[in-house]
């Protein structure tokens, strides 16, 4: 989500919580906040989205390879 006070503070984050007159917001640093709608001057949600960045060609095929099979070793150990 991102959203804009009446105030002029700007919010970007993950939906946490919203109803008809509230909603919560997780920003990119962990913080909690909470906002009544009507204290709102924008409110937008970017559906499908995600605030994380892309990892894309960080990793070469057969690195992602190797990530996957380690990943499904640890599956059961604990």
């Amino acid at each position: 989500m991102r959203l804009t006070t009446k105030d002029g503070r700007r919010i970007t984050g993950v939906r946490l919580n919203e109803d008809t007159f509230t909603t919560q917001v997780m920003d990119l640093n962990g913080g909690l906040h909470s906002f009544f709608k009507a204290d709102l001057k924008e409110l937008q949600r970017d559906t499908g989205k995600s605030p994380m960045p892309s990892f894309r060609g960080a990793l070469s095929a057969s690195e992602v390879d190797d990530l996957v099979a380690y990943l499904v070793s640890l599956r059961g150990k604990q």
